[in-house]
């Protein structure tokens, strides 16, 4: 039986305060990025530039967000994601 209840984003747990959470993704790589009202990381995550926003809740990370950073087509994004996880 599983005892460990928090979820993981490569490999990092995705459990701990805001500002823990930016300096393991920073010490992967990524930079901290300001405009306007928004904050996210950006990395290159599979090969591919994303924007990666974390969402917390009284400064406890609960969630992250990967994006593409530049535009993708539905089609792209089905091939992309077929090229991963080929059929069984």
């Amino acid at each position: 039986m599983r005892t460990d209840r928090s979820d993981k984003f490569l490999g990092m747990p995705i459990d701990g305060s805001e500002s823990e959470m930016i300096e393991k993704i920073k010490s992967k790589g990524s930079q901290l990025i300001r405009e306007a009202d928004l904050e996210y990381l950006s990395w290159s995550f599979n090969g591919e530039d994303v924007m990666v926003f974390r969402i917390a809740n009284k400064d406890k990370v609960c969630r992250i967000a990967v994006c593409d950073a530049n535009y993708i087509s539905e089609t792209n994004i089905r091939i992309r994601f077929n090229n991963l996880l080929p059929p069984i």
